[in-house]
């Protein structure tokens, strides 16, 4: 399936996550490349860069997550990222799928504990999907 059939085929459940956290400022899906599948309140313009800065986020956790990792430990992956600035959760999430992840990212001026519930249940929407 290609990226643009994904995306429609996903998107119903991004914006799902909406009525989940209504508080929800914008979200977006994208690939491990930076590749944006679908969004949610971002202009055109913003797009692109939120999906490579989404990617990039996961890939500096997960370095840090392997740099932390103990010798005698297999080492873990990063699962979930979140970040507070200003009143703003930001969420992102690596959904495994059979040929490596997608990711989601999520920002809303919402408890953390709503976003957390709201994007878990979005991942879990998505997976079925996969």
């Amino acid at each position: 399936m290609d990226s643009l059939a994904l995306g429609k085929l996903f998107l119903p459940a991004v914006e799902k996550m909406a009525t989940r956290i209504p508080q929800l400022r914008c979200a977006v899906l994208c690939t491990p490349d930076g590749f944006n599948l679908c969004s949610l309140g971002l202009t055109e313009d913003q797009v692109g860069k939120m999906a490579a800065l989404s990617s990039s986020l996961i890939s500096v956790g997960d370095a840090t997550v392997n740099s932390l990792a103990q010798a005698d430990l297999p080492t873990s992956a990063l699962d979930m990222l979140t970040m507070e600035a200003n009143g703003l959760q930001i969420v992102s999430v690596k959904i495994p799928r059979s040929t490596g992840y997608l990711i989601l990212m999520a920002c809303a001026a919402a408890p953390l504990g709503v976003v957390l519930v709201g994007v878990k249940a979005t991942v879990s929407e998505l997976r079925k999907l996969l």
